[in-house]
C-alpha cells in the first residue's frame, strides 16, 4: 500500500497533522519512536500567551486571546503563524477540534483559563487538560479555596501558596493529609494510588466536611481515571476542582501518553528516507509526501551537540531567513547576557511558503513532496513565547491543506 502520507513524529504536531489528514480523508500513517516532549508536558495547551507583551500585570488587565494573537501577528514578522494565514477564530476553532479529539480539554476563545504554578501566580492560557486550569470567572469572584498539602510534596509548599492566594483577597483553608507515600518518588506515587477506587473513596471523604469554592491540590489524581476523579470530587464538594501546575515527573504527559499512543501506526526509529520510502527498522512505508514532525531538541528533530542540525535528513536550518552554518556561527547562537531567547531556540528547518524544506538562500525545494511542520520550523520560541501547540496545529492545519489540493490536481 502507498499512503497518501507518512508522518514522521508522533508529538503534537505529527498528531495535529494526522488527525486533519483523516478528517480530509486522506490515507496516513503516523510513524514515531516515541511522543516527543510528551513528557516534559505540563498540563496546558498554548496558543498565545499575553505574558510575552504585558509583564507583571494583574490577570484583570490581560488582552483578550484575540487582541494578543492580533500582537503575535504584528510583532513577530516571520513567526510561523504568518505563513498559516489563519484569522484567530480559524486557529481557536482548529484547535480546538484537533484537541478535543485526542484528549479530554477545557478550552474557552475568548476568554483566558489560568494554570496555577507552584508558586501560587495564574497563568493565562487558553486550554488545558481536564482540570488543569480554572476559569477566569472562578478567580474574579474571589473564591473560598480549599487547599490539599502533602508534606512529602515539598515542591508546593503550603504556606507560599497560601500567602500567594491571600494576597489575591481570597480566603484559604488548609487540610493536611496523611498516606503511606514513597518520599522518594512521591508525586507518581500518590497519582498511582489515587486510580485505586478504594483509596481515592476514602480521600473523597477527607473532604466532605468542607465548604468551598475552589479546591486546589497537586496534579495527583490519577494517571488513567482523572476525568472521573475530578469530576466526583466536584459533584461531593459542590466547587471547582484544579490541580496545579505539573512537575516532573510529568503526571499530565503521562495521562497524555495514554491518548496519543493508540494513534501511532508504525513506532520505531527512521533510518532513512529514499524515492517515497521511509525505512523504519525492517519495514518500508511507501508515501506520496512525507512530513517530518520531529520537533525541536527535547523531540529529537534538531540536535546540538556536537553541532546544531537537523536529525534526520541534515537539512540545512536558518534564522531570520538566513542559512545557518553549524561550524561557523554555532558559538553566536549562544549569549551569556540574553535577558530573552537565544538564538539557538529560534533556529529551524528553512522552508518555503508550502512549508517545503527549501535552499534558504535561492528558495530552491530540495525534495519534491518532502515538508515539514511544528517546532522544527524557524523563527519563533516556543519556550518563550508560550505558543508551541497553537504553531503545531496550525501549521500541521496548513500543511494538509496544502497537501489535500496538491492531491486533489493530480
Amino acid at each position: 500500500m502507498t499512503y497518501d502520507l507518512a508522518i514522521i513524529g508522533a508529538g503534537f504536531s505529527g498528531q495535529a497533522a494526522r488527525y486533519f489528514a483523516k478528517k480530509k480523508g486522506l490515507s496516513v500513517c503516523l510513524i514515531g519512536k516515541n511522543l516527543g516532549a510528551t513528557a516534559h508536558f505540563s498540563g496546558v495547551f498554548d496558543l498565545v500567551s499575553p505574558v510575552v507583551f504585558q509583564k507583571n500585570v494583574a490577570f484583570e488587565e490581560y488582552d483578550s486571546p484575540e487582541k494578543t494573537y492580533q500582537r503575535y501577528l504584528q510583532f513577530f514578522d516571520k513567526h510561523p503563524y504568518q505563513a498559516c494565514d489563519l484569522n484567530f477564530e480559524q486557529l481557536t476553532n482548529h484547535a480546538f477540534d484537533c484537541l478535543s479529539s485526542l484528549t479530554d480539554i477545557q478550552f474557552n476563545a475568548s476568554e483566558w483559563r489560568y494554570q496555577i504554578l507552584a508558586s501560587g501566580q495564574f497563568k493565562p492560557v487558553n486550554a488545558s487538560l481536564f482540570g488543569s486550569s480554572v476559569s477566569e470567572k472562578t478567580l474574579k469572584s474571589k473564591p473560598n479555596v480549599l487547599l490539599i498539602n502533602w508534606n512529602e510534596l515539598p515542591d508546593y509548599n503550603q504556606a507560599v501558596l497560601t500567602q500567594a492566594f491571600q494576597n489575591q483577597g481570597m480566603e484559604v483553608t488548609v487540610h493536611h493529609t496523611k498516606h503511606a507515600i514513597n518520599p522518594t518518588s512521591a508525586l507518581m506515587s500518590l497519582a498511582r494510588q489515587m486510580d485505586d477506587d478504594t483509596f481515592f473513596q476514602n480521600f473523597v471523604n477527607e473532604l466532605r466536611a468542607y465548604n468551598c469554592d475552589l479546591l486546589v491540590l497537586p496534579p495527583v489524581l490519577g494517571i488513567f481515571k482523572f476525568k472521573e476523579r475530578i469530576e466526583a470530587l466536584q459533584k461531593a464538594l459542590s466547587c471547582e476542582v484544579v490541580e496545579m501546575q505539573n512537575r516532573l515527573p510529568s503526571i499530565a504527559g503521562l495521562r497524555l501518553e495514554q491518548a496519543l499512543s493508540k494513534n501511532i501506526d508504525f513506532k520505531g526509529e527512521v533510518s532513512q528516507i529514499q524515492d517515497g520510502l521511509v525505512f523504519v527498522g525492517d519495514k518500508e512505508i511507501s508515501a506520496e509526501n512525507i512530513l517530518i514532525a520531529t520537533g525541536k531538541y527535547i523531540g529529537g528533530g534538531l540536535k546540538k551537540d556536537p553541532l546544531w542540525q537537523e536529525s534526520l535528513l541534515n537539512l540545512p536550518l536558518s534564522l531570520q531567513g538566513q542559512l545557518v552554518s553549524p561550524h561557523s556561527t554555532a558559538i553566536s547562537l549562544i549569549d551569556s547576557q540574553a535577558k530573552d531567547s537565544q538564538a539557538f531556540m529560534r533556529l529551524g528547518v528553512s522552508v518555503d511558503s508550502n512549508f517545503q524544506p527549501c535552499d534558504p538562500a535561492s528558495g530552491q525545494i530540495l525534495q519534491p513532496h518532502l515538508y515539514a511542520s511544528g517546532h522544527l520550523l524557524p523563527d519563533f520560541d516556543y519556550t518563550r513565547e508560550h505558543c508551541g501547540v497553537g504553531v503545531s496545529v496550525a501549521t500541521s492545519y496548513k500543511v494538509i491543506d496544502i497537501i489535500h489540493n496538491f492531491l486533489k490536481k493530480s
